[in-house]
């Protein structure tokens, strides 16, 4: 869930969310090296959408329940 402009929470619809985390979803960015470390740095992904990080190849954080 997330807050819109007026504080109300705003659910994402699974069915417009990867099953599995990787960098073709839309909402995917890369982890600072400072997160994960320079070597790992693709390890991890950040999702923009929950504003968290999400092991890559792992369920969707949209999706977990």
């Amino acid at each position: 869930m997330k807050n819109n402009k007026k504080g109300k929470k705003v659910t994402v619809p699974a069915a417009l969310l990867p099953l599995y985390c990787d960098f073709s979803c839309m909402h995917a960015n890369f982890a600072k090296s400072d997160a994960v470390g320079a070597c790992r740095r693709d390890a991890a992904v950040y999702c923009k959408k929950f504003k968290r990080y999400n092991n890559k190849n792992s369920h969707c954080i949209g999706r977990k329940s």
